[in-house]
């Protein structure tokens, strides 16, 4: 099976993982209590740094983020294997939930949004890195694209309608995720070089 195709059955899996344990939360509510971002008890119950992620508001919350992730994945499968997939989409959590740990707010929050947000941005950093460190329109557009929008929704003038839980906080997820997918694409170039070098 080639190896684009695994990364985008791994993404795949997350969505599907992500719609069970939405089901499963419509019968039994208490769920969403136990698996999401909780700052108060993120150290007491370590694994809420990942669930975090994979835990949804509702439908539509869950389809927008499913759409998202998958169309992502695609657009960059390729500069991945199964391996590097899941240690850029492993550090971008982690790095999401303590970049808002640091922040102190929100106190609470889920969606796979912020892992969108770092897998897109790491994915152009690897385009990038690809065409020898060449800019072209595309990629431009991608960047100025995913950070003007984080920079106006921290700015307060655009909102999601999805994410009433969070309300104008939904920048601190997002730049957590640009922060920690720069940092992705960061130790996977340093893993490429290793590599190269025979180490």
């Amino acid at each position: 099976m080639p190896q684009q195709l695994q990364v985008i059955i791994c993404a795949l899996l997350v969505v599907v993982i992500a719609t069970w344990l939405h089901f499963y939360q419509t019968e039994l509510p208490q769920l969403l209590d136990h698996f999401d971002f909780d700052r108060e008890r993120i150290w007491d119950e370590p694994w809420r740094i990942l669930t975090a992620h994979v835990m949804h508001l509702n439908l539509q919350h869950l389809m927008l983020n499913g759409a998202g992730l998958i169309i992502v994945t695609v657009l960059f499968a390729r500069h991945f294997s199964v391996r590097t997939w899941l240690n850029a989409v492993t550090i971008i959590t982690v790095g999401i939930s303590l970049w808002v740990w640091l922040l102190g707010f929100p106190d609470r929050f889920v969606g796979l949004s912020g892992l969108i947000h770092g897998l897109f941005l790491c994915g152009i950093f690897l385009e990038w890195s690809a065409s020898n460190y060449r800019w072209d329109w595309t990629l431009a557009i991608g960047l100025f694209f995913i950070i003007g929008k984080v920079a106006l929704e921290a700015m307060g003038l655009i909102a999601s309608t999805v994410l009433l839980s969070t309300g104008d906080q939904v920048w601190v997820m997002h730049s957590g995720g640009l922060l920690a997918g720069a940092l992705a694409w960061w130790l996977h170039q340093r893993r490429l070089a290793a590599l190269a070098e025979g180490r």
